[in-house]
């Protein structure tokens, strides 16, 4: 009786060793949390499971993920990535996409010229909604949270700064389309003095960045669109974040002063 009931224990601790060997607790997934902050930054997940390993994610707009489990990150917000083993196993992440609100544009305009002598005089048209759609005709209807517009006083001066941010991602390609129209505007705007419709030809930009927007008309820029880039540089926001200064940012020069008449 002894060596039966001692056989029988052997067995069970011979079956529970299998049953372990095969991985029994399913697929595992190193991490449960990954924090992204650029649209386009990509994340490698790593997982092991038994058989061919499914990725999927729960919304295709925040970040995607590939048969190799390579996430690229999309527009703000969260979404779950999940890894499916060939036994129906699974395991999540969650991944952040949180660029959004990191950056505030209030500030930008003094940040390329810190010298107010040496800036060309400007105002707001996102004051004045009326004024707004005057010259960006549908722009006072999107959702914003962040909006500025300046616009020199003195028409001769070939500067425009619009800085937009949306409050849903969907509405970024109307924004882009309607300071596209400004541009067109203006180079077709033969009231203009010449220098200021060549500014407009060779030196207006519209750049993008998540929920994100800027056009700039202006000499400089290419020099412009660099430092509206870095405000969402990885490495930027981690020295931000750490408590470190901001990297500095480049000044930009306005030939003549405020309002020069060219």
């Amino acid at each position: 009786m002894k060596k039966r009931i001692f056989s029988l224990i052997m067995v069970a601790a011979l079956s529970l060793s299998l049953l372990a060997g095969c991985g029994s607790k399913g697929v595992t997934l190193e991490a449960a949390t990954v924090n992204m902050y650029e649209a386009g930054d990509t994340a490698q997940l790593k997982a092991e499971g038994k058989g061919e390993l499914k990725w999927s994610t729960s919304d295709a707009s925040v970040v995607t993920v590939d048969n190799a489990g390579t996430i690229v990150a999309v527009a703000p917000g969260t979404a779950t990535v999940t890894v499916t083993d060939g036994k129906g196993n699974s395991a999540s992440c969650t991944v952040n996409c949180d660029w959004a609100a990191q950056v505030d544009l209030s500030g930008f305009f003094d940040t390329l010229f810190p010298d107010p002598s040496n800036a060309p005089a400007v105002m707001n048209l996102a004051e004045d909604p009326a004024m707004l759609d005057g010259f960006y005709a549908g722009l006072s209807e999107i959702e914003t949270k962040q909006c500025y517009v300046y616009m020199p006083m003195m028409t001769a001066v070939p500067f425009e700064l619009a800085l937009v941010e949306v409050a849903n991602a969907a509405d970024v390609a109307a924004v882009k389309d309607i300071l596209q129209a400004r541009i067109d505007t203006e180079v077709a705007n033969s009231m203009n003095y010449p220098m200021v419709v060549e500014n407009w030809e060779l030196n207006s930009r519209i750049v993008d960045n998540g929920n994100y927007v800027m056009m700039i008309a202006y000499q400089e820029c290419d020099d412009v669109v660099a430092t509206f880039t870095s405000l969402f540089s990885a490495s930027r926001r981690k020295l931000a974040r750490s408590g470190a200064p901001p990297f500095p940012i480049k000044a930009c020069g306005f030939a003549g002063g405020p309002g020069r008449n060219l």
